[in-house]
């Protein structure tokens, strides 16, 4: 099942990549970046619910 959400995220990241360099190209790097700090807290939501990970001092 690990193996199913790892490709899963796997083909998110590979095809959001595209889409945020494309998003430098229409707008500010000020108005882009907010949104690509969100990963962060995406990140961390989807380790807690999907892998059951907590977020620690080191994290």
């Amino acid at each position: 099942m690990q193996w199913f959400w790892l490709r899963a995220i796997a083909l998110v990241v590979t095809l959001g990549q595209p889409c945020l360099a494309k998003a430098f190209s229409y707008a500010d790097a000020t108005l882009v970046l907010p949104i690509d700090f969100a990963k962060i807290i995406w990140c961390a939501l989807f380790g807690y619910l999907i892998f059951v990970e907590t977020v620690d001092a080191l994290t």
